[in-house]
């Protein structure tokens, strides 16, 4: 007796949204056979995900699936693993029931709360805390400040917690679904990015994104000068001014294009095109090292250039700098102390579509705010 798990656990959600699986039960309840038919995840986070879904035929109607007797979670899948272990539960207990007339197994635990599962772990409040820190930071924060905030970004949110927010994240909040399952470290990320952006704008990509963390790093090592606020800005536009204006229309096409993929066929492939969904996992395929290998040179010349030209979730976020409710009903903030024609993106007001909010344009001299320029929304992206 075979059927698909949509039909039984829909609300059962993986890393990036819905799983559907194939199962199929002899008439004593064993599962004989579980096929991966749907999903929206991140295909270089699930390789290997056949040959775990084989471990799992034969479990025994009142065997548990998880525990000393069951299968550990795929490496590096942990999410989505858990998730298709919940979607069999609850699978074999409604087959049994409802169509072998058996006795179901014990149930699961009952689910936890929302706020719960939100914060399970100490990973997710690790983030919540890097999260808060980026308001002082991006408000009041100097040069040294945002170094190290540079530095802990690429470390503890890369290399340590892998939690970048990518063009997975937007996909799934698309469908409604907030990513990692509902619950750990990458659901606070995109909840705490996505309320961050309504309330100030572009924060994350200016601070705390490592993908774009670790693009500015390379480019100090090269432009040291570029260090502090007061030296060296505006020596990393390099290219014609009419260039500059086009390209960075790149990664709003990107985006555009990627999302309508996914939604006309489904295939999350489409979403691994972009390299931040695997630039800090072990599982990188070879195009994305290779990716990775380009953009380090390129960034040792020019100022974030996959952040100025080509991400597709921060073509998402920078949308939100239109919004700025802290800065439209809070009086401005920092917005009277910037020489924007310093900038290293070349944009020329907060509300650009481009200002990451870096802060790198402060004027921390008197000497030097006379030479500022109007701070407005009317300037297009």
């Amino acid at each position: 007796m075979g059927f698909e798990t949509r039909h039984v656990a829909a609300d059962i959600h993986g890393y990036s949204g819905a799983i559907n699986l194939w199962v199929r039960f002899d008439a004593e309840g064993t599962l004989e056979q579980v096929v991966l038919r749907q999903h929206q995840e991140t295909p270089s986070y699930i390789r290997g995900v056949g040959a775990w879904l084989g471990l799992l035929g034969g479990h025994r109607l009142r065997q548990p699936f998880r525990g000393p007797h069951g299968v550990d979670a795929l490496s590096g899948a942990t999410v989505t693993t858990e998730a298709i272990l919940r979607i069999l539960e609850r699978s074999r207990s409604r087959a049994a029931s409802d169509l072998l007339g058996l006795a179901p197994p014990p149930p699961v635990k009952r689910v936890p709360s929302f706020w719960a599962r939100l914060f399970d772990g100490p990973k997710a409040w690790v983030v919540l805390g890097l999260l808060l820190l980026l308001i002082p930071l991006s408000r009041w924060g100097d040069w040294r400040a945002r170094l190290v905030g540079l530095v802990t970004s690429v470390v503890v949110l890369g290399l340590w917690l892998n939690v970048p927010f990518t063009t997975v994240d937007v996909a799934s909040l698309s469908f409604g679904v907030l990513p990692g399952g509902g619950g750990g470290p990458k659901a606070v990320l995109v909840l705490g990015v996505l309320v961050i952006s309504v309330v100030f704008g572009q924060v994350w990509c200016g601070y705390g994104c490592p993908f774009g963390a670790a693009q500015e790093l390379l480019w100090l090592l090269a432009h040291p000068r570029g260090i502090r606020a007061s030296a060296g800005l505006g020596g990393a536009r390099t290219i014609s001014p009419e260039l500059e204006q086009r390209a960075r229309y790149l990664k709003f096409f990107g985006l555009t294009l990627v999302l309508c993929f996914f939604w006309i066929s489904g295939d999350a492939a489409y979403l691994a095109l972009d390299p931040m969904t695997s630039a800090f996992s072990s599982n990188r395929p070879l195009y994305v090292v290779l990716v990775l290998v380009v953009l380090g040179g390129i960034s040792l010349l020019y100022f974030r250039p996959f952040c100025r030209y080509l991400c597709p979730a921060g073509a998402f976020l920078a949308l939100f700098n239109k919004v700025r409710l802290a800065e439209r009903f809070g009086g401005g903030g920092l917005s009277s102390r910037r020489d924007v024609a310093r900038c290293d993106l070349g944009v020329t007001t907060q509300g650009h579509l481009d200002c990451l909010k870096c802060n790198r344009c402060l004027v921390r001299s008197p000497t030097l705010s006379g030479d500022r320029k109007p701070d407005s929304d009317s300037d297009q992206p």
